[in-house]
């Protein structure tokens, strides 16, 4: 019979993780508005809210620079935001349905050499894309420059606890098939004996 293992996360953990999920999904969130498309109806909540706040509070670390980009990539994100909510009532009131916390199919995928690319590769080149548009920012504004570069850090942890989230759902649903075998073999045998 097989031993079962769980270990549970300490409290401190725990909270730890939530913080970073949270702060890197926020990021991620402000990034991926612009270079995704289909979101999922529920995609949008206190993360894409988050994000004034991010900028905000981003801004004040540069004092003495001007912070007008960084505003303006703000606006920007309020209108992408209001685009993709948009799609997402069309596509809902058509039948034609994401996976409701599905943050976007990217638009990379409609180019030329990612045709045949699997939307999980392009997705990890997608924090480095963005990092680099940062560093080409930086000489014309450097606090938007600047805050590309730390959104893509956080995308790229976003994508990266969102992989090992699935890896971790990947492996319960298997012990779940495994202990299901294990208890139906039990029942054949208990039944054979009678």
């Amino acid at each position: 019979m097989q031993q079962q293992s769980q270990e549970q996360p300490q409290g401190s953990q725990v909270t730890f993780l939530g913080a970073l999920a949270f702060v890197s999904r926020t990021l991620a969130t402000s990034i991926e508005v612009f270079i995704h498309r289909r979101f999922g109806e529920r995609y949008f909540g206190l993360h894409s809210a988050a994000v004034i706040l991010a900028v905000l509070v981003f801004s004040t670390f540069w004092e003495g620079y001007d912070v007008t980009p960084l505003l303006g990539f703000l606006g920007f994100y309020f209108v992408a935001c209001m685009g993709a909510r948009i799609g997402i009532a069309k596509r809902r009131r058509s039948g034609d349905v994401e996976h409701s916390y599905y943050h976007g199919r990217p638009v990379l995928l409609n180019w030329w050499p990612f045709k045949k690319a699997k939307e999980r590769t392009v997705k990890g080149l997608e924090p480095f894309l963005v990092f680099f548009t940062g560093v080409f920012v930086m000489p014309v504004s450097e606090p938007l420059g600047g805050y590309l570069m730390v959104a893509s850090l956080g995308l790229l942890v976003s994508l990266g606890l969102a992989a090992t989230y699935q890896r971790t759902r990947q492996l319960d649903m298997q012990d779940a098939l495994i202990d299901q075998q294990n208890l139906a073999e039990r029942l054949r045998e208990s039944n054979w004996r009678r």
